[in-house]
């Protein structure tokens, strides 16, 4: 799902209508290693003999900007936002990572585990209903979107490690 933000446009992989709450998730299908940091631009996936594969942008960030788009579609209205990283690859993760990234197994007992959240009943069906209008807007745009992708992970390639 696209929506447009301050940036342009932004690629959702996942919403979710919760109970009490929106969330954004961000998924990832690596295998190998993955390194990198919490607020760092980049993270690295490394293959068997620690053989860079590939690099690309941190999905915290990334969903963090998600959050962000999806926030500002919500605006005036009390229902949370919330985000996660889901791993649903064979991927390990160094240990900052692995701290936050929740492997797709566990996705469900984060959701169990969730603290109720304090939100307003009637405006989590017009929040849904504002996400749908505004990715409907922005589906047009979807080449614009294609191609600012392409140029990004062009600046990531040519980061040397």
């Amino acid at each position: 799902m696209l929506l447009a933000d301050l940036f342009g446009l932004t690629q959702v992989d996942h919403l979710v209508r919760g109970p009490d709450c929106i969330l954004v998730i961000e998924t990832k299908r690596y295998g190998g290693h993955i390194t990198g940091s919490l607020r760092g631009d980049v993270w690295v996936q490394h293959l068997a003999g620690g053989e860079v594969r590939y690099s690309f942008r941190n999905p915290i960030r990334q969903n963090h900007r998600h959050c962000r788009a999806v926030e500002a579609v919500l605006a005036g209205l009390d229902v949370p936002v919330g985000g996660y990283v889901v791993s649903a690859g064979s991927a390990t993760f160094c240990a900052e990572l692995a701290a936050v990234v929740v492997p797709l197994g566990r996705l469900a007992a984060m959701f169990d585990a969730a603290p109720p959240r304090a939100y307003t009943p009637a405006h989590l069906e017009i929040a849904w209903d504002r996400l749908a209008t505004a990715a409907a807007a922005a589906q047009h745009r979807r080449e614009e979107h294609g191609e600012a992708m392409c140029r990004r992970r062009d600046e990531v390639d040519r980061i040397e490690w």
